[in-house]
C-alpha cells in the first residue's frame, strides 16, 4: 500500500481532473469501478474540509490541488484565504502560526467577536503570537476590545490576519 507521499502529481492528473477557478475535483477513471465518472470527487466534512480517498488513502482536497497545480506536495500547511474555497487563487502555503491566524471565530457564545472575551464587567482582548498569549488590554464594549485585536492581528500577522 502506497502512503500519502508516494503519490505523484502524474498519477493524481490521470485519476482526477481539478478546475482551479472553483476548486473542485472530478473523478476521470475508477480503479475500483465504484467511483462514478465525472462525478465530483470527495465527501465534505462537518468543519468544511473535503477528503478525497485514493488507492484506501484519504487526502485533503487543499493539499491535493497544492500537488496538483505546483507537481509537488506542499512544504507545510496550506491556508485557504477565505476561510473555505479549495480554488486556486485561494489557497497560499503557510506554518502553524500564519494558518490558525486566519482561522474564523468558532463558537463564541459569550461574545462572538474574534480575540474578544468577557472580562468582569469589561471586556478582554488577547492574541498569540510565537505561542504566547499576549493581553491587548480591557475594555468598555466588546467593539473597543475587538479593534485592539484587529489592529494587533494586522501588526503581526500582515496578509494572515482575519478578524471577523
Amino acid at each position: 500500500m502506497k502512503s500519502s507521499g508516494d503519490l505523484t502529481a502524474d498519477e493524481l492528473r490521470a485519476m482526477l481532473r481539478y478546475d482551479s477557478e472553483t476548486g473542485h475535483f472530478y473523478w476521470l477513471r475508477s480503479g475500483t469501478g465504484r467511483k462514478p465518472i465525472s462525478e465530483p470527487a470527495g465527501v465534505v466534512r462537518p468543519d468544511g474540509y473535503i477528503r478525497i480517498t485514493i488507492d484506501h488513502i484519504i487526502y485533503y482536497a487543499h493539499r491535493l490541488a497544492w500537488l496538483y497545480m505546483t507537481g509537488e506536495w506542499p512544504p507545510g500547511q496550506i491556508d485557504h484565504r477565505d476561510g473555505k474555497s479549495n480554488a486556486w487563487k485561494n489557497l497560499r502555503a503557510s506554518n502553524q502560526t500564519q494558518n490558525l491566524q486566519n482561522s474564523s471565530v468558532r463558537c463564541r457564545k459569550a461574545v462572538p467577536l474574534k480575540g474578544v472575551h468577557r472580562h468582569g464587567s469589561g471586556f478582554r482582548s488577547r492574541i498569540r503570537v510565537n505561542g504566547r498569549r499576549l493581553c491587548l488590554g480591557t475594555f468598555r464594549t466588546p467593539e473597543a476590545a475587538h479593534a485592539a485585536y484587529a489592529a494587533a492581528a494586522k501588526k503581526y500577522f500582515g496578509d494572515f490576519a482575519r478578524i471577523e
